[in-house]
Formats: C-alpha cells, structure tokens, sequence
C-alpha cells in the first residue's frame, strides 16, 4: 500500500509540474554608432524561454492528431525504403511533424482566441497563425534529437496511462471486479 501512495505521488509531481526549455537561435539587429545610419546589421546569438503547462484534454485531443500524422509518415518510410528522396522527404516531413507536436503542447490552451463578433457573441476560434509561427520556429532551431527529447517529456507528462486507468475504473463494471459486483 505504501508502494502504492509513493508511485501516486511520483505522477502526480510529474503531471502537475511544467516543463520549462530554452532555444538558442541567431538573429540580426542594427549595428551601433554610425554603422546604424547606413544600414549595417550584426547577427547576434539569442535564447528564447518557453514552457510547457499541463496539457488540457483538448491539448491532448490536437496532439493525438499529429501523432496519428506521424504514424503515416512512418509506415510510409517503412514501405519505401528504397528511394533516397522519398527518404529525405519523409524525415523532413516528419521533423516538422514533431515541431508542430511540441508546438501544439507549448501553446496549450492559448491556441484559442476568444473574439468577439460584430453580433456581440464571444467566440473561440483558433490561432493557426500563432501555432504555424512557433512550428516553424522551433523546425528551424532545434535539432530532431532535441524535438524528440521535448515530444517524449510532453508524453510522459501526460499522464495518459493514468487518464484511461481512471476512466475504466469509472465503469461500473471492471475487468478485475469480482462476479458477485456486476450490475446486469
């Protein structure tokens, strides 16, 4: 039972936790003195902060999507093993896949905007420019070891597993529950 309590705990810390990352990218900004009044720029090394919060069961449900996308590209990649551009094609294809996961799973509940209609109604709709920035952002920055690093800590924090054993256990009938329980 104590074994138990501990491994509820450990999960519960993980869930609930944020995961916080940093991109190093490199950037252009106006030279200083004179070189700014003829047009000079320098390139500069800069780090951009993001954080990823408890995903939402609609953050989950739009990263569901994109994991069934990268299923596709991959039994594609299976079965054409053969074509070195069809290769390189899909591994590009399914690195800005993964971009657009961690994207998704950055953005969070922020992906929808509340607006208001020339009616007087508030509605949500989505913000594809927001989402298709950060994807290319982050396509652009990280390396696919890196993508794959954030996709599988995105994973972990989910806590889907523990999401579908309490939506069983929510059943009124279980797989483990004794034959004088049932409810015919």
């Amino acid at each position: 039972m104590e074994d138990l309590e501990l491994e509820k705990q450990n999960l519960e810390d993980l869930i609930g936790k944020s995961i916080a990352y940093q991109v190093k990218y490199r950037c252009s900004k106006p030279a200083d003195g004179f070189g700014r009044f003829v047009g000079k720029r320098i390139i500069i090394d800069a780090v951009r902060d993001f954080e990823i919060k408890p995903p939402t069961l609609a953050v989950m449900d739009r990263l569901s999507r994109v994991s069934l996308d990268l299923e596709a590209i991959s039994q594609n990649l299976a079965e054409a093993a053969n074509g070195v551009d069809l290769v390189k094609g899909s591994i590009s294809e399914s690195a800005r896949c993964m971009a657009e996961y961690v994207a998704i799973a950055t953005l969070g509940a922020d992906y929808y905007v509340t607006a208001r209609t020339p009616e007087g109604k508030y509605v949500r709709r989505e913000d594809k420019k927001a989402l298709e920035e950060l994807t290319e952002f982050l396509f652009t920055w990280l390396t696919a070891a890196e993508l794959l690093t954030l996709a599988q800590l995105i994973i972990s924090s989910m806590g889907l597993e523990n999401f579908l054993n309490s939506m069983r256990l929510l059943k009124g009938t279980r797989t483990a529950a004794k034959k004088k329980n049932l409810i015919e």
